[in-house]
């Protein structure tokens, strides 16, 4: 069964292109619908360009960052997770 890999759901699973579609379709990873409007909100927010360019290495450059949004959101999203169970502890 496919999980999200941000919370581990199961529900309404959707495959989030890590270095966005145009530019590396074959890289994706599962995610919940909530947590991918946010990742792919984030990338917007970012700037990272998602439109197809017929240049390699912009493709490449762009996948990166929009790869590299991903990993911030990802650690974003731990350490508030481990803050909420820390305060949860110290109640």
């Amino acid at each position: 069964m496919r999980c999200c890999a941000i919370c581990g759901s199961t529900r309404n699973i959707e495959e989030h292109h890590l270095g966005l579609f145009q530019h590396a379709p074959f890289f994706t990873i599962p995610l919940c619908q909530p947590h991918h409007q946010a990742v792919t909100l984030a990338i917007v927010r970012a700037g990272v360009d998602p439109r197809y360019t017929d240049i390699v290495e912009e493709r490449a450059r762009r996948a990166r960052m929009a790869a590299y949004v991903f990993l911030w959101f990802l650690d974003e999203q731990l350490a508030e997770s481990e803050n909420r169970n820390h305060h949860r502890r110290s109640l």
